[in-house]
């Protein structure tokens, strides 16, 4: 398995992005803001762009100094596909992924 940490903006960008097929195994999102911060994330396509068709999770209120763990379910991405997130602050939230290739 292997991680990838990246700082969310306003702005919908990759988090995690598939090359070969892979399995995202778990997501955390940590807030290390003073309040509560909204985070949305999108399973996109390759070649896609972040949208409401692709949207898994909208407007996730995370709790100051608190994290939200996906992990109850895996998200098998073929080559190209992406997750992406933003945040409605720029540079509060973190994500980490988690992933192993298969």
């Amino acid at each position: 398995m292997a991680l990838i940490n990246t700082t969310l903006t306003t702005s919908a960008a990759n988090i995690y992005a598939s090359s070969g097929n892979s399995v995202v195994v778990t997501v955390y999102l940590c807030n290390t803001d003073t309040v509560a911060r909204t985070v949305s994330l999108f399973a996109v396509p390759a070649a896609g762009t972040a949208s409401g068709s692709n949207q898994i999770i909208k407007d996730l209120s995370i709790a100051p100094s608190d994290t939200y763990i996906m992990n109850t379910e895996r998200l098998v991405l073929a080559n190209g596909e992406m997750l992406q997130a933003n945040c409605n602050v720029n540079s509060v939230v973190t994500a980490t992924v988690s992933y192993t290739g298969v």
